[in-house]
């Protein structure tokens, strides 16, 4: 037994690059979009030999790994004499979680569990009694992500007693050792080519958000801290996956230091007023069906409206009512007073939304990540459609002269915070 195993290290994928690539991509991005890093040689393996790069990775320390079974994986050389002698080596140690994502079927169409021993000449029964999901199905793999992320906070301690730190990004290319100090680091596909968040990793986080609430519970955390930057569509989910009746006690942490503390109910203020409307109005044909309401939640120092005008010229007789908010006090929005101002705004959200029948709330959001985080968290019961703000210009030809350049506002998530699954319920972007 090998004892160099790191509890705080990546995930480790093992398979054939000819016929399981597209499992390896989809199962390492599924696994971190859940908060566990992972080493996948698409991403980590340096230049240089590999087998000698494979086993400075080993070295290193990792907390587990996934080995990917597939027709074509008995033709590998260095899956069969070097990746899998040196997992099956850590497998006794108890720190370490080693996981088969299995595509071989019988003829009755189930999973062949004695195929992984077959076609990687090990003797019978030792891939047989470690556990297998099926690698060619999506929910066999997130099967797989559920266990490497209950694995991962059971084998290691908070780096803060009682509070399970978070970190999140969705524009950053992903690293097997993220030096965050988090105990879960969310990353997504970063975009391409474009401002807008990658739809595919939307989708990624849609699902690994489904088990956040159980990493709470596991961790028995009284506090979670979430830092890092992200789209504001991501960072509003991730606050609606920890809303209040999960979570007592949500902070959010800026690029400056500064915690960003939680409200826990959606009220106005027992003040001075915190928020404004900079205007409002009503459309003039609403769209059939339940009926939608439009916020533009407007909090940056610097006013900045071409978008939110073209969102209005084009689609604002689509809504039952609209309005536009500004923080009451100009400037810089300051930590101390964020809970009463966030508490306000969401207040102000369920309340339009009542006014109109229980409408679906449109949010263009124009604030800080720590704003979006803490918003999403007082969304519970409320159908929610998050935009993401876009200055990429379209695609044109000799034919577009005159086109609109003006930046614009896309929808990208439908979210609901009471969901019995995930909080986003769909993936908008095209």
């Amino acid at each position: 037994m090998i004892d160099d195993i790191d509890p705080y290290g990546p995930s480790f994928i093992s398979y054939r690059q000819s016929d399981a690539r597209p499992i390896a991509v989809e199962l390492s991005w599924l696994l971190r979009a859940a908060g566990v890093p992972v080493w996948h040689d698409d991403t980590d393996l340096p230049p240089g030999d590999t087998e000698s790069r494979l086993r400075e990775a080993f070295a290193a320390g990792i907390a587990g790994a996934t080995l990917i079974v597939t027709e074509e994986v008995a033709e590998s050389n260095v899956v069969r004499t070097l990746e899998l002698p040196a997992l099956l080596a850590r497998e006794p140690n108890p720190q370490f979680l080693l996981t088969i994502a299995n595509t071989i079927r019988t003829e009755q169409g189930g999973l062949d569990y004695s195929a992984p021993d077959t076609l990687l000449q090990q003797p019978r029964g030792t891939l047989k009694r470690v556990r297998q999901d099926e690698g060619d199905q999506r929910a066999g793999l997130l099967k797989i992500v559920r266990d490497a992320l209950r694995h991962r906070l059971l084998s290691t301690s908070r780096s803060e007693p009682g509070v399970l730190l978070i970190d999140m990004q969705t524009r950053s290319v992903p690293v097997a050792r993220p030096l965050t100090g988090a105990d879960l680091n969310i990353r997504t596909r970063p975009p391409a080519n474009t401002r807008l968040p990658h739809r595919e990793g939307l989708r990624d986080l849609a699902d690994g958000l489904v088990f956040l609430p159980e990493a709470v519970s596991l961790t028995g955390a009284r506090t979670v801290c979430v830092s890092g930057g992200a789209h504001l569509c991501a960072a509003f989910a991730l606050g609606a996956a920890l809303p209040a009746t999960l979570v007592g006690d949500l902070q959010v942490l800026d690029n400056t230091g500064q915690r960003w503390a939680a409200p826990t109910i959606a009220s106005p203020p027992s003040g001075p007023a915190t928020v404004e409307e900079a205007g409002h109005g009503n459309g003039a044909h609403p769209a059939p069906g339940r009926a939608r309401v439009l916020l533009y939640v407007d909090l940056l120092p610097t006013r900045n409206d071409p978008a939110y005008t073209r969102f209005l010229e084009e689609s604002g007789d689509d809504f039952a009512a609209w309005v536009h908010l500004r923080p009451a006090t100009p400037g810089v929005l300051q930590t101390s007073t964020a809970s009463e101002l966030v508490a306000d705004l969401a207040h102000r959200i369920r309340e339009l939304s009542a006014q109109h029948g229980n409408a679906e709330a449109h949010l263009l959001l124009r604030c800080p990540f720590p704003i979006a985080v803490l918003l999403g968290r007082l969304t519970n019961t409320l159908r929610v459609v998050v935009y993401e703000w876009n200055d990429d210009d379209p695609a044109q030809d000799d034919s577009d002269e005159g086109a609109d350049l003006r930046p614009r506002y896309v929808p990208a998530l439908q979210v609901r915070a009471t969901a019995s699954t995930s909080p986003i319920q769909q993936v908008l972007l095209p």
